[in-house]
């Protein structure tokens, strides 16, 4: 039953995302958004790597609708909670997924040794972080308002934290998300990672509960 359904939610365009996000991130790999809107302050830098890994998210929340909600609604029961929690699940691992696999060919910071920075692996667990975070509150609001919204709220999200991480250095300390700055905030890995644990606990329970979409979405589509 759980093979069909997720069958029925288009799982192999969740793969196809992967394999051509991930091929755009490599090709992208060391390329950043520099955000420098404090003078006095080190530029706050967004892998694009990274931007792949939520825009594939973002394609996996639409690809993932439940295609026959009004059924998988009223059938109830584990028969259908349990594929729409699994579908979410796995649409939030596509985005580090491609975070992964796109850093595996980026070559270090200048300043990263610096900073005691000095493996692939630690940028790599930056950005996974950072795009788990954002692909779990994506499929969090996606059966609330739609993929399409919730992917602008997600996207917005991970830039304006860049923006305001980048105004105030201190804010650092206190958001979920951030860009690659050194040295890392003394929070990291144990904010964020609760953080991104929290969040995609609450994604996959609100896709098990709505059966991964509702009346208000549902009418958002027509």
């Amino acid at each position: 039953m759980i093979g069909i359904l997720l069958r029925y939610r288009r799982t192999h365009l969740v793969l196809a995302g992967v394999v051509v996000f991930s091929t755009l991130g490599m090709v992208l790999s060391g390329r950043v958004i520099d955000i420098d809107l404090n003078p006095n302050e080190p530029p706050v830098l967004l892998p694009m790597a990274d931007a792949c890994g939520i825009v594939c998210a973002i394609l996996a929340a639409t690809a993932l609708r439940p295609r026959f909600w009004e059924w998988e609604r009223t059938a109830g029961g584990c028969r259908t909670a349990a594929p729409a929690a699994t579908a979410a699940f796995v649409g939030i691992s596509s985005a580090p997924l491609v975070a992964a696999i796109s850093t595996l060919t980026l070559e270090l910071h200048p300043s990263a040794e610096q900073y005691g920075i000095t493996t692939v692996g630690e940028l790599l667990a930056v950005s996974a972080l950072n795009v788990t975070f954002i692909a779990a509150l994506v499929f969090a609001l996606s059966p609330l308002a739609g993929p399409l919204l919730a992917g602008a709220t997600g996207l917005l999200v991970w830039l304006g934290t860049a923006v305001l991480n980048s105004l105030e250095s201190a804010s650092r300390h206190y958001t979920p998300t951030s860009g690659l700055r050194f040295p890392l905030p003394d929070t990291w890995p144990h904010y964020p990672l609760i953080a991104a644990l929290v969040l995609t606990l609450l994604a996959v329970t609100v896709h098990a509960r709505t059966r991964g979409s509702t009346s208000f979405a549902q009418r958002l589509r027509q």
